[in-house]
């Protein structure tokens, strides 16, 4: 699990360096929009995918999270959210949990030594 958060994290990650080389070029070229928002992004992208989850969040999951929830998260910039999204599950893919104690079937250590003398 903690291979698919690193590589989830690394593919965020590129996807904010792509954004920010988009936003560069195009202000480079005199275009001046600043930023492009998450939402423009998605609707360039695909915008038949964007209207879906609309309409899929709006009637079955719960019509609030749609507007105003998901929709102030398409006016931020693309570029800082696949950035900040990355390096959080970056992080959570390097986070080492502790290790759990094997017990067996009856719930007794499974190290075998359940009559054996307590060692000094």
């Amino acid at each position: 699990m903690r291979i698919v958060a690193r590589l989830l994290g690394v593919v965020f990650l590129l996807a904010a360096a792509l954004a920010l080389g988009a936003d560069l070029t195009a202000a480079g070229e005199g275009g001046g929009r600043g930023l492009m928002p998450l939402g423009a992004l998605w609707y360039d992208l695909h915008a038949a995918s964007l209207n879906l989850v609309q309409a899929v969040i709006e009637r079955y999951v719960w019509a609030p999270l749609w507007d105003p929830v998901l929709i102030t998260v398409l006016q931020w910039p693309a570029a800082p959210v696949f950035g900040i999204l990355g390096v959080v599950v970056l992080a959570v893919g390097f986070v080492r949990l502790p290790a759990r104690e094997e017990t067996s079937a009856k719930g007794e250590p499974a190290d075998g030594d359940e009559g054996a003398a307590p060692r000094s």
